[in-house]
C-alpha cells in the first residue's frame, strides 16, 4: 500500500517525531481538547427513516467525514494533534513543549471557536427528502500534565494514549458543556484571564472541579500550521507498527464496507496513570497481552481510552478479515481476557460486553488525519453492555447468544434497559466453553434419507471389524456434512467406538485436531501436577497392552508408549525417545500415534471422524494419511469431512468419495416445516429455494429469521410471505459468505465484487470493460475464482455465480456510493459491447442507470425495454417497464414532452390488452400533461382515446374525443391523422344504423389516404368501406375492398391488421354460405390476435367463430368458442351482449 495513504493514520506529531528520531515526552504539559459533536442522533434517525437503514449509515458516514474534515482543519492549522476518535468525537492534544502554558492554553481556545464557527456551514444538513436536521459543537478543555503512553506490540500495533487527570477533567468538563457551547477547566481559566470572556461557572455537588462557560476570546492564537513533512521523511518500515496489519496485507482493506463483525469492549481499572512511576509499562504489558489473545482468534484491537475511574479497550472481529465464526471467536477470546495472568494481577474489574451486527468498516476521519474503525449499532450495544456489566462478567447480545449457544454456557438475563433502545434489550451471560461431546442431531435429518443410506452402507461393516478403509465426506459450508455424519454414529450406537477430530481455524498449533483427544483419551482433565499425568498415562497403556493378544501389536505399543509421552510432556530418563537421534523423534511420534489407534481398533472397531479437515495442520495431516493407510488392514475407518476434496491426498490414497449435495425442492420444503413447525406454503418454499439454493444452514437460517423480522404468516395452516423484497440476509450467513470472499487475493476479490453488480450471471467482455484490465489479466482472474468456486463457467464468456447469495454478499457489502458509479460503469460496458443491438440489452442497461442515479438514462432504457417486450409480444412486461418509466420521469420532474409519450405507450398497452379503463385513463393523462402547442400530438391522443371509448362501447364520448381530434389539426390538416379520425367516426355512424354517413365519412378519410399513399391508412379505410358494403349485402364489392386491404396490410407488415382483416374476410364468407372458408380466416385472425395479445380482437373471434361452428352443426365446438369470448368479455369489462352489437360482430377495424 501506498506510504502516503498510510501516513494519516498516525497522529501528526507522531510523524514529525518520528522523521526527525526524536521521541515524544511521556510526561508533558499542554492542553487536552475534546469536541463532540451534537445532533448526530436524530440525524441518524431522520436518515434511517428517509434511506433506510444502509443507505442512512452510508450517509450520516459522509456527513460525519465532511464535519471532521472541518474541524481537524482547525487542530492542524493551531499545531494540535488529533490523538482518539470516539465515534462522534475527537480528542486533540496541545503540547507546550517549550511555550508557556498560557500560549498553549490560548491555542486550544482558539481552535475551539475556530471550530465552532467551521460547525456553522454544517447548522442545517439538508435530507434526501427535503426535511433539515441540526448539527452543532460542544467542546471541552483543560490544562496540565498528561501522561502520553506508546502501549502496543510493534508486531501487532503500536497506539498513542493519553492519560491522566486533566484527562478526567476534560471528561467532567464536557459533561456541564451544552450544545454549542465551550467550557474550559479552572487551570485553563486561570491562565486566560485576561483573554477570554466567562458568563458562568459550572460544578458538581459532589466535585471539587469548576468549569467556566465562554463567550468569547479577547485575543486569538496566531496560526501555527504543521509544517509539511518530506514525501520521503519517512519510511514504510517506521509506520508499519502504527499500522492494522490487514492494511498493509490487503491493498482493498481500507475501502469502506458493510460488514458483519462482532464488536468486544472491555473495560478494567488498577493503574494509577499519574502516581505510579509504572503506569506506562503496566499498560503496555497489559495491552501486549491482550493483543496476543485477539491477535490467536484474528481479533482487531481497534482503539485504547485511559482514566484513573477505568479504562477500556474496543476490539473488533470480523473487519478488516471476516470468518464465518466471529462470535465463537470473540467469545473465546473475551473468555482469555477475564482469566489475568500471575503477572498481570494489577489489573482489576475487567468487564465485558459483546454484540454482534452489520456495520460500517473502513477509514473514517479527514483528509489528514483518520483512523480505521467500525461503526455501528453493535458497537454502541458492546459499549453499553460493558459499561452495565458487574465486574469479572462477560455480558451478550441475544444474537451473540445464538451463535454461541452450541460450544459456550450461557446464562440468559432479565432484559436489560441501555442508553438509547426504548425497549428492554436481551442479553445472557458468557459463563464458559462447553465440553467437547458428541450429542446427537439438534433436530431431525430430513431430506437425506438416500445419502445416509449410502453412508451406512460404507462405513457399518466396520461393526464385524471388516476394513472399510476411507471415507471422504465433501461439501459447502453448511450442506449438512457434520449432520449427515453424525446421524451415522447414532445409527452405529455403542458397536463401536468413535472419536471425534475437530480441527480449528482459531488455532494454529503443530497437532492441533489430535492433542485435545489424546488429553482426553489419558484422562489428563483429571491430573493436577505431571507426577499424576504419568501415572494416569501408563495406567493406560498398560491397560491396553493387556487387552492386545498380537505378540508385534504388544511390541509396537510399548515403544511407541515413549514417543506418545514425549507428546504429552512426559520424560523418562534414558528411554528410545532421549536416546533417539532428534531428527527422527518427531517422526517417531507421529507414527506412536498411528500404532496407538491401530492397537485399539484390535480391542473394539473404532471410526476416527476427522471435522473440517480444510482447517488441518501439516502435521496433523501427516497423521491423517497414516490412518488412512492403517484403514485399509485394521478395524479402523476414517470419515474426514471439509468443504472441498483434498486433491493431493485423493490422489495418493484409495478413498470412498462422498461429496454432499444441495437439497431437492422437497427437502427444502421439509426442513423448512420442522424449522418453523409447520406446513410451509408454496411461494415460501419459492422464496428459500431462490435465495438458499438447497443449503440446509442457508435454508434453516433465512426460515428463522423470515419468522422472526414477520415476513411470513401462519395462514390457513402454512406459513406464507407476507412481503417479497427482503433487502439483505441474517447475520451469521452473510458472515460465512463474506469470511468466504475475504478468503481470495485482494485483485481476485475486487474482481468478484464488481462481477457481483451484473448479476447472478455475467459476460466477461462486459467486466472487461468495467475494470479497463486487459483481457488475460481479467480472464486469469476470472480463473482464479472459479477455482476458489465463486462462480462456474457456462461458457467461454459467460459466467454464473454458484450461490445468489454469495453474490448477494459481494454485491451488498459495498457502499452505495460505490454501486453506483459501478452499475453507471456497467451500462456504459454494455453499450459498447453491444453496439447496435444493445436493443435486446436495454431492461439491463434501464436497471443499471437506474441504479447508477442516471436517471435519463434510465427512462430511456425503460421506455426501449417496453418497446422490446412489445415486439415479443410479452405485453405485461411491457406495460411494467412503462410503470417504472413513468414513476422515475415524475420523480425526476421530467419535461411533458418526455412524460407524456410513457402515458401514451401505457395506454397502447392497456387498449391492447382490452383494459379500456385504465388505457382511457392513461391517454386523458398523456393530454394533461401536452400542453397546447403539440396540436398533432394532442390530436392523434384524442383518437386513441375516441378508439378505446368505441370498444367500450360509449360512442357519444368517442365522437367528442375524434371531434376534438378533428378541432387539433384544424390550423395544421395532417391528413394521415386525419384520415383515422374519419374512420373512426365512420365506424361511430355504422354501429349507430346510419350507413351513408358512415360511407361519406368513410369517403373522407380514404380521401385523406390516397393524398399520403399511406398503406396502412388505405387497407384501413378500404376495410372500413368493405364492412359497410357487406352490411348493404353487397358482398363482390366487399370481397374486393377486402382483398385489396389484406394486400396491403401484408405490404406494410402489420399483424393486427391482418388480424382484422381476416376476421372480417370470415365474416363476408359465413354470409355467403362458404362456411370451411370462414372458419379458415377465422382460425388465422384467430392466431393473429393472439400473437398480439389482443384480448377485444380475440373475443370478437370467438364469437364469429362459435356463430360459424353452430351453422356446421358443430355444437361443442360453438360452446368452447362462445364461452371463451364470453369469459374475455367480463375480464376487459363489457357484457355479453355487446359482442353481438353490429360492429362487434364485424371485428377490429
Amino acid at each position: 500500500m501506498q506510504l502516503d495513504s498510510l501516513l494519516s493514520f498516525l497522529p501528526i506529531d507522531r510523524r514529525h517525531s518520528l522523521a526527525r528520531g526524536l521521541p515524544i515526552p511521556a510526561s508533558a504539559a499542554g492542553a487536552v481538547l475534546f469536541a463532540d459533536i451534537s445532533g448526530f442522533t436524530p440525524l441518524t434517525e431522520a436518515l434511517t427513516r428517509t434511506l433506510g437503514a444502509r443507505l442512512g449509515a452510508e450517509e450520516l458516514t459522509r456527513q460525519l467525514n465532511h464535519v471532521y474534515d472541518a474541524l481537524i482543519r482547525q487542530v492542524d492549522l493551531l499545531g494540535g494533534t488529533i490523538t482518539n476518535f470516539n465515534g462522534d468525537a475527537i480528542t486533540c492534544w496541545f503540547a507546550s513543549d517549550e511555550h508557556p502554558l498560557r500560549d498553549t492554553a490560548r491555542r486550544a481556545l482558539t481552535c475551539a471557536f475556530r471550530m465552532q464557527n467551521a460547525m456553522q456551514a454544517f447548522a442545517e444538513v439538508r435530507l434526501p427528502n427535503g426535511e433539515t436536521a441540526c448539527l452543532s459543537l460542544k467542546v471541552a478543555i483543560a490544562s496540565g500534565k498528561v501522561q502520553r503512553f506508546l502501549v502496543g506490540d510493534p508486531g501487532v500495533l503500536r497506539l498513542d494514549v493519553l492519560a491522566g487527570e486533566t484527562l478526567n477533567r476534560m471528561a467532567q468538563g464536557e459533561r456541564h458543556a451544552a450544545s454549542g457551547e465551550i467550557v474550559i477547566d479552572e487551570a485553563t481559566a486561570n491562565v486566560l484571564f485576561q483573554t477570554c470572556e466567562i458568563t458562568e461557572w459550572r460544578q458538581h455537588e459532589d466535585s471539587t472541579y469548576r468549569f467556566a462557560i465562554i463567550r468569547s476570546l479577547t485575543t486569538a492564537a496566531e496560526p501555527t500550521p504543521w509544517a509539511e513533512l518530506a514525501p520521503d521523511a519517512l519510511t514504510q518500515e517506521q509506520i508499519r507498527s502504527w499500522i492494522i496489519p490487514a492494511l498493509y496485507q490487503r491493498a482493498d482493506a481500507l475501502l469502506t464496507e458493510l460488514r458483519p463483525t462482532v464488536a468486544l469492549f472491555a473495560s478494567f481499572t488498577g493503574i494509577d496513570y499519574d502516581v505510579d512511576a509504572d503506569a506506562e509499562h503496566k499498560l503496555d504489558a497489559y495491552m501486549r497481552w491482550v493483543q496476543s489473545i485477539l491477535t490467536r482468534y484474528d481479533g482487531t484491537l481497534l482503539q485504547v481510552t485511559a482514566a484513573d475511574k477505568g479504562s477500556h479497550f474496543y476490539a473488533a472481529f470480523g473487519a478488516p478479515t471476516a470468518h464465518e465464526n466471529n462470535a465463537i471467536r470473540a467469545a473465546s477470546a473475551a473468555l482469555e481476557l477475564r482469566k489475568l495472568p500471575i503477572e498481570l494481577s494489577y489489573i482489576h474489574s475487567v468487564r465485558i460486553g459483546i454484540a454482534q451486527g452489520i456495520t460500517r468498516t473502513g477509514a473514517y476521519g479527514g483528509t489528514t488525519r483518520r483512523v480505521y474503525s467500525v461503526i455501528g449499532d453493535a458497537v454502541n450495544l458492546a459499549a453499553r453492555l460493558m459499561t452495565n456489566a458487574p465486574s469479572g462478567t462477560i455480558l451478550i447480545t441475544d444474537r451473540v447468544q445464538r451463535a454461541v449457544e452450541a460450544e459456550f454456557i450461557t446464562d440468559p438475563l432479565t432484559p436489560m434497559q441501555v442508553k438509547g433502545r426504548s425497549e428492554p434489550l436481551p442479553v445472557a451471560r458468557l459463563v464458559a466453553r462447553t465440553e467437547q461431546t458428541d450429542a446427537q442431531p439438534l433436530r431431525q435429518l430430513v431430506g437425506r434419507s438416500t445419502e445416509l443410506a449410502h453412508l451406512l452402507d460404507a462405513i457399518t461393516p466396520i461393526v464385524d471389524g471388516v476394513p472399510v478403509g476411507a471415507t471422504w465426506v465433501y461439501g459447502e459450508a453448511g450442506i449438512g456434512k457434520t449432520h449427515l455424519i453424525t446421524a451415522v454414529r447414532a445409527q452405529l450406537g455403542t458397536s463401536i467406538t468413535w472419536y471425534r477430530f475437530p480441527t480449528d481455524q482459531l488455532v494454529h498449533e503443530s497437532l492441533h485436531a489430535v492433542m485435545p483427544v489424546l488429553h482426553d483419551y489419558f484422562s489428563f482433565f483429571l491430573a493436577i501436577n505431571d507426577i499424576l499425568k504419568k501415572k494416569l498415562f501408563e495406567r493406560r497403556i498398560d491397560r491396553l497392552i493387556r487387552n492386545l493378544s498380537d505378540p508385534a501389536m504388544i511390541a509396537a505399543v510399548s515403544e511407541a508408549r515413549w514417543y506418545l509421552g514425549a507428546l504429552m510432556g512426559l520424560h523418562w530418563a534414558g528411554s528410545p525417545f532421549e536416546n533417539a537421534d532428534p531428527h527422527v523423534r518427531f517422526e517417531r511420534s507421529l507414527t506412536a500415534i498411528n500404532t496407538l489407534f491401530q492397537a485399539e481398533s484390535l480391542v473394539k472397531p473404532l471410526v476416527l471422524h476427522v471435522q473440517d479437515a480444510q482447517w488441518l495442520d501439516p502435521d496433523s495431516r501427516t497423521v491423517l494419511e497414516l490412518w488412512i493407510e492403517s484403514a485399509s488392514n485394521f478395524p479402523l475407518a476414517v470419515v474426514i469431512d471439509s468443504r472441498e476434496l483434498d486433491r493431493t491426498v485423493a490422489d495418493r490414497h484409495a478413498l470412498t468419495l462422498f461429496p454432499v449435495r444441495e437439497l431437492d425442492r422437497g427437502g427444502v420444503a421439509a426442513l423448512a416445516a420442522v424449522v418453523l413447525n409447520g406446513k410451509v406454503g408454496s411461494g415460501t418454499v419459492d422464496y428459500l429455494v431462490g435465495k438458499a439454493n438447497g443449503n440446509p444452514f442457508f435454508t434453516e437460517q433465512i426460515a428463522l429469521d423470515l419468522h422472526e423480522r414477520g415476513a411470513i404468516s401462519a395462514v390457513t395452516g402454512e406459513w406464507v410471505m407476507n412481503e417479497r423484497e427482503i433487502d439483505d440476509m441474517p447475520v451469521n450467513i452473510n458472515a460465512v459468505l463474506i469470511a468466504r470472499l475475504d478468503r481470495l487475493a485482494p485483485p481476485v476479490r475486487t474482481a468478484v465484487q464488481i462481477a457481483s453488480v451484473l448479476g447472478q450471471e455475467f459476460d466477461v467482455a462486459i467486466l472487461e470493460q468495467m475494470t479497463d484490465e486487459n483481457e488475460g489479466e481479467l480472464r486469469l482472474k476470472v480463473k482464479q475464482a472459479a477455482d476458489e468456486s465463486i462462480w462456474v463457467s457456462q461458457s467461454d464468456t459467460q459466467y454464473v455465480f454458484r450461490h445468489a447469495l454469495l453474490r448477494d454478499a459481494a454485491y451488498s457489502m459495498q457502499l452505495q456510493e460505490r454501486l453506483r458509479e459501478l452499475h453507471a460503469r456497467a451500462g456504459a460496458a454494455i453499450e459498447h459491447v453491444h453496439g447496435e443491438n444493445v436493443t435486446v440489452k436495454a431492461p439491463d442497461l434501464a436497471y443499471h442507470y437506474e441504479k447508477s442515479g442516471r436517471h435519463d438514462r434510465a427512462v430511456y432504457y425503460f421506455i426501449k425495454s417496453a418497446q422490446y417486450m412489445l415486439s415479443l409480444h410479452a405485453n405485461h412486461e411491457a406495460v411494467g417497464y412503462y410503470e417504472r418509466a413513468l414513476l422515475l420521469a415524475q420523480a425526476e420532474r421530467f419535461p411533458p414532452s418526455e412524460i407524456a409519450p410513457i402515458y401514451e405507450g401505457l395506454g397502447d398497452l392497456h387498449e391492447a390488452a382490452g383494459a379500456y379503463h385504465a388505457a382511457h385513463t392513461d391517454y386523458a393523462a398523456a393530454l394533461r400533461t401536452l400542453p397546447a402547442d403539440y396540436a398533432a400530438w394532442r390530436s392523434k391522443l384524442y383518437r386513441k382515446q375516441g378508439q378505446v371509448l368505441h370498444k367500450w362501447g360509449r360512442d357519444t364520448e368517442a365522437t367528442q374525443c375524434y371531434e376534438l381530434g378533428l378541432l387539433e389539426l384544424h390550423n395544421d390538416l395532417q391528413p394521415e391523422e386525419a384520415c383515422q379520425l374519419y374512420l373512426g367516426l365512420s365506424q361511430i355512424h355504422y354501429r349507430q344504423g346510419d350507413l351513408d354517413e358512415a360511407r361519406a365519412v368513410a369517403l373522407l378519410g380514404l380521401s385523406m389516404a390516397h393524398q399520403q399513399d399511406d398503406k396502412r391508412n388505405l387497407a384501413y379505410a378500404l376495410q372500413t368501406i368493405g364492412v359497410i358494403d357487406w352490411k348493404q349485402a353487397d358482398y363482390p364489392q366487399a370481397l374486393q375492398r377486402y382483398t385489396d386491404s389484406l394486400d396491403l396490410w401484408q405490404a406494410a407488415h402489420s399483424g393486427l391488421g391482418l388480424a382484422g382483416i381476416h376476421n372480417n374476410l370470415g365474416l363476408l364468407y359465413q354470409s355467403m354460405g362458404d362456411l370451411p372458408q370462414a372458419a379458415d380466416h377465422l382460425q388465422q385472425a384467430h392466431a393473429l390476435f393472439e400473437q398480439a395479445g389482443s384480448l377485444h380482437g380475440l373475443a370478437c373471434v370467438y364469437d364469429n367463430l362459435g356463430q360459424v361452428y353452430m351453422q356446421s352443426g358443430d355444437e361443442a365446438r360453438a360452446m368452447d368458442a362462445l364461452e371463451k369470448a364470453v369469459s374475455i368479455l367480463a375480464k376487459i369489462g363489457l357484457d355479453e351482449g355487446q359482442v353481438f352489437t353490429g360492429m362487434w360482430q364485424a371485428g377490429t377495424w
